[in-house]
């Protein structure tokens, strides 16, 4: 039961489709600074789960390629490392959920202070794990805000988000 609710947690926090043939050629953003990007961030709205209180929080482990992220409430811990010499190949993910191993994750855009698109993806072997979650460092994001990424991503994307769901974090710790 514990195992359900944490992927559930993971796919609401991170999102989740399976309507593409593969998996979208996102740009990691230009000129990402991730000292900057350190810190607790809180999903605002996901293609994934219905599910209240999905956060992560991220932190420096004292490299400059890999990091840890919290998963909260659940606290799963979850490790991130540049796939790559530069950030442009994204961050792979190694979690407690050996099916999201390797999960491609690019940070879309942020302004570091008040929100940020994360857009993750993994082929499964067929179907395609595809998420993509704008978050905030506050537990609310202002609803022009949302609209104005939400079209920035379709956009520059072309990624159907049209199931794009809030995260309710009314009730949260």
């Amino acid at each position: 039961m514990k195992a359900t609710i944490i992927v559930a947690l993971f796919l609401t926090l991170f999102g989740a489709s399976y309507a593409v043939d593969k998996c979208p050629d996102v740009k990691f953003m230009e000129n990402f600074d991730h000292k900057r990007f350190l810190g607790r961030w809180y999903g605002i709205v996901t293609t994934g789960i219905d599910m209240p209180c999905g956060s992560y929080e991220l932190f420096d482990i004292g490299s400059t390629t890999n990091y840890k992220m919290i998963l909260h409430p659940a606290n799963v811990n979850i490790e991130l490392s540049r796939k790559g010499k530069t950030l442009d190949e994204g961050f792979n993910l190694k979690t407690p959920f050996e099916l999201l191993n390797n999960s491609n994750m690019r940070i879309f855009t942020t302004d570091y202070d008040n929100y940020a698109v994360v857009i993750e993806c993994k082929n499964l072997g067929g179907p395609i794990y595809l998420a993509v979650t704008i978050g905030s460092r506050q537990k609310t994001l202002d609803s022009k805000i949302v609209e104005k990424l939400k079209s920035e991503v379709v956009a520059k994307t072309g990624i159907d988000i049209s199931g794009m769901k809030p995260i309710d974090h009314v009730q949260c710790y």
